[in-house]
């Protein structure tokens, strides 16, 4: 539901009907969901197109990492440009990998992998027009689409989140958001799972009034009580009493609900 939410929520239009429940098993540092690999690489022309080196590196070590705790599941690493597909296939072939896929977006049109590495290329230095062709809708949605389990978003996610326009920086800034709340708290992950089910897009840790909530869907605040909230139930209901003031409902699970 991570992964198809997006699409769901910036392409469909909330319009799909996702029927598969949330995943729950792990895979080590990398349980099913979406993360961000922040790679701060040097964009640069090659051939009439781009590649960057930096971020093709840094994909090599996540592969080499995920091989390790991953236990066999497919891999594939979309870009959107060929020399870097090229380079990455170059060093792919020097370290063996086994079960490794690299394309760009259009060559992976119809394949699927259980995570995909989307490396982006773009940076400081690539012209708007340059992004504003990474983000047409049908690359971006093929290239999250294309996993199964895992989507890794390894580049420059901040620089894209506040550079790109349209549909390309919104991939970014769920990207982060998602990852943030995965970082964060496993139980918050969980349950905005089973929101995207019902084609409901939760505002992310919005901040009101000075107070960080967990949602916000319109005038409902939905909060998940740790284990901390048992020793700061009298500050919650206090932030509720401050909440509800400003016309805000407040809606409390505990983590193990």
């Amino acid at each position: 539901p991570l992964i198809i939410g997006f699409s769901n929520r910036y392409i469909y239009q909330k319009t799909l009907k996702l029927r598969r429940e949330p995943f729950t098993s792990e895979m080590s540092s990398y349980p099913p969901g979406i993360y961000v690999e922040e790679i701060n690489g040097e964009p640069r022309k090659r051939s009439g197109s781009w590649v960057n080196e930096q971020e093709a590196q840094h994909v090599i070590d996540l592969i080499r990492r995920l091989q390790e705790e991953t236990r066999g599941r497919s891999i594939g690493v979309v870009t959107p440009f060929r020399p870097q597909r090229e380079r990455l296939e170059e060093l792919c072939n020097q370290s063996a990998f086994n079960n490794v896929e690299v394309n760009t977006v259009h060559g992976f049109q119809g394949g699927e992998k259980d995570i995909i590495i989307f490396s982006p290329v773009v940076g400081p230095g690539v012209p708007p027009a340059t992004l504003a062709w990474v983000g047409n809708p049908n690359q971006v949605n093929v290239t999250i689409t294309r996993a199964r389990e895992v989507f890794i978003l390894a580049g420059q996610a901040n620089w894209i989140e506040r550079n790109a326009k349209g549909l390309l920086g919104n991939l970014a800034r769920y990207c982060i958001d998602v990852n943030e709340l995965q970082r964060t708290s496993r139980a918050e992950a969980h349950l905005y799972s089973y929101l995207l089910l019902e084609g409901i897009f939760p505002e992310i840790h919005p901040i009101i009034a000075d107070m960080e909530v967990d949602f916000r869907i319109d005038d409902l605040i939905i909060e998940v009580d740790g284990k901390p909230h048992e020793f700061t139930s009298s500050q919650d209901d206090a932030r509720d009493a401050a909440l509800s003031g400003l016309g805000y409902r407040v809606l409390r699970f505990s983590a193990r609900e």
